[in-house]
């Protein structure tokens, strides 16, 4: 299966297709409906508020968010030459990331704000000049604050923000002070519309860490779902020392860094938001890059490899149709 994902898009696009279809088909029959609570952000709220009361509508946007975030995640790896043109598997393992549990295959939080995310990861990502212009930095930082306003635990991927500044030596008082600009800039402008709609108290939520509501019901699913998470993370920490990343070449070694540094931030988003351990959509965009990158990089012993992503699929599928 990992050469498929070298050589043949053919097989690769029918590869995407058929799982993605047999993850998502349960959800299409039987839609899971949209997360509710009170205290969910704004942006998130909003969108609540269109398809609240159609969760098949919202089933199928969250699926086509989902397979878009993937593409476009391969994409942005295949600009910065961390992949090769040949191969969508970061996107299909993001896929995979997003779509193991089922309690969240519909519109959810994260899948908004990953898509969010996934801009602020691609403006702190640099090409041959290495140049991170003051319009990266206000955009990566805007879309941290874009995507607090859709999963507020995102604001965590701040403090990734600071640690990308330390790797890009971002040190001028001048790209502090428009990171500072980026990430007010829209919760200045929700604050604005809530006190034109005479709803300014309800940005008060911004200050409160109550997250109760967002806790998963795994329902029958729970124990495979565990296992299917487990091997998610062990995937991950193979990555992050078995990948190829270390070519000497300082424009990769930054775009990995930076990449890395996402996963501290879905790490920090995981113990911000108190959700059950191991929750795959907090760090799938890393994962979907380590992980590719571990496998494409294999040389050895194939057959461990090509086991492990076999049972991850078979746990997953099974764990849709209880």
């Amino acid at each position: 299966m990992i050469k498929w994902f070298k050589q043949n898009e053919v097989l690769q696009l029918v590869v995407i297709i058929v799982t993605t279809g047999l993850l998502w088909l349960p959800s299409l029959l039987h839609p899971t409906p949209m997360q509710t609570g009170h205290d969910f952000a704004p942006l998130y709220s909003l969108l609540y508020g269109w398809l609240g009361d159609q969760p098949r509508a919202a089933v199928i946007v969250a699926l086509v968010m989902v397979v878009v975030e993937g593409f476009l995640l391969n994409l942005t790896l295949y600009n910065h030459k961390m992949v090769g043109s040949n191969t969508l598997m970061p996107m299909w393992i993001y896929i995979l990331a997003m779509s193991v549990v089922p309690a969240q295959l519909t519109l959810t939080p994260l899948v908004v704000a990953n898509l969010l995310l996934l801009g602020m990861m691609s403006a702190m990502m640099v090409k041959e000049d290495l140049s991170i212009t003051l319009d990266d930095i206000f955009n990566a930082s805007m879309m941290v604050a874009m995507a607090a306003l859709c999963y507020t635990p995102a604001v965590m991927l701040m403090i990734a923000l600071f640690v990308i500044f330390t790797i890009h030596k971002l040190y001028n008082w001048r790209d502090w002070v428009m990171m500072l600009l980026g990430f007010l800039a829209p919760f200045i402008v929700a604050a604005t519309v809530y006190y034109l709609c005479d709803r300014l108290y309800y940005v008060s939520y911004l200050t409160r860490m109550n997250l109760s509501d967002l806790h998963i019901a795994f329902g029958k699913a729970i124990a495979l779902t565990w296992v299917v998470n487990g091997l998610t993370l062990i995937m991950v920490l193979l990555a992050l020392t078995s990948s190829n990343a270390g070519e000497k070449i300082l424009m990769h070694q930054r775009n990995h860094a930076v990449i890395s540094t996402m996963l501290l931030g879905g790490v920090l988003m995981l113990l911000y938001s108190h959700l059950l351990p191991a929750n795959p959509q907090t760090i799938a965009l890393p994962t979907a890059y380590m992980a590719s990158g571990m496998l494409l990089g294999a040389r050895r012993r194939l057959w461990i490899y090509n086991l492990l992503i076999v049972v991850f699929l078979i746990l997953a599928i099974v764990a849709r149709f209880l």
